[in-house]
């Protein structure tokens, strides 16, 4: 007689499913929380208090090169790749509020989306790099924004925003 092996039994994977998916919420509540209390602090406040004394893009990249730094904190040899990255996304975040007309709201989504996402692919797995694409291109050690395809994600947000809300709304330089 033959028997299936038990990972492979129809039951067993809704099982195993199920409690990946239940890992979602938990995953986007916290990326809810460090994405609101980031963008309070780096958009919120430090943004605000830099466009006192400064134009709001040198503001922005001054906010935006310590939104960056500040992840250094968490881990310094992944993360030092990540930095012109991390410094782009700032630039985007800072984009979403002006475009919002100044409101941390679209901010914070597209933050928590990016973290959410991020978070769910490496916590859930079933995505492997298949060494075809350099990892320049994918994000080296994994990390998108380490890469060329996180870039121009990046880059296509900013477009998206540049064209669609700041056309609605001028800001001056």
């Amino acid at each position: 007689s033959s028997t299936l092996n038990s990972d492979l039994h129809p039951r067993n994977r809704g099982i195993e499913l199920g409690k990946k998916a239940s890992i979602l919420l938990p995953i986007l509540l916290i990326a809810l929380w460090i994405s609101s209390t980031e963008e309070l602090i780096f958009r919120g406040f430090l943004q605000k208090q830099l466009q006192q004394d400064y134009p709001w893009f040198v503001a922005a990249t001054i906010a935006s090169l310590i939104f960056a730094f500040s992840h250094l904190l968490w881990e310094v040899r992944n993360t030092l790749p990540q930095l012109p990255g991390l410094w782009l996304m700032g630039m985007v975040l800072t984009l979403a509020c002006l475009s919002d007309q100044g409101s941390l709201g679209l901010a914070i989504g597209l933050h928590a989306g990016w973290i959410w996402g991020i978070a769910s692919i490496d916590t859930l797995g079933g995505v492997t790099a298949s060494g075809k694409v350099p990892e320049w291109v994918t994000g080296l050690g994994g990390k998108p924004l380490a890469g060329l395809l996180g870039i121009l994600m990046l880059l296509g947000v900013a477009g998206f925003l540049g064209i669609y809300f700041l056309s609605n709304f001028p800001v001056t330089f």
